[in-house]
């Protein structure tokens, strides 16, 4: 009995022509009707506006917490929190007030009176 083996052509995996072609020039015409090629934008390995936004939130959602519930009572709840298992261990670490928290918190607070 003959096994198919697989040929090299076979082995190699290449990308497909569509692939290849989006990383090449952007072709555009001038005001002037030239055709102008220019290299195509790179993207940006870390989302850096998506990671900013979630930082934004996640303080402005424990400055509110701890407008919320005071001083103490928040501290409380992360010395609950730290009690606990590992997940919530690490969801005190991210909890705990910092400067930023309390600096949002103080200034939530004269707004909203």
């Amino acid at each position: 009995m003959r096994q198919n083996t697989p040929t090299s052509e076979q082995v190699v995996r290449r990308k497909p022509a569509q692939t290849v072609a989006m990383r090449g020039p952007v072709h555009s015409f001038n005001h002037d009707g030239m055709l102008v090629s220019r290299r195509r934008a790179s993207r940006r390995a870390v989302p850096w506006h998506g990671l900013a936004l979630v930082f934004v939130t996640v303080l402005l959602f424990k400055a509110a917490m701890h407008v919320n519930f005071g001083a103490d009572g928040y501290q409380a709840r992360v010395d609950d929190l730290a009690a606990g298992g590992a997940v919530q261990q690490v969801g005190a670490w991210l909890l705990t007030p910092d400067f930023a928290t309390v600096w949002l918190s103080s200034t939530m607070q004269a707004f909203a009176r």
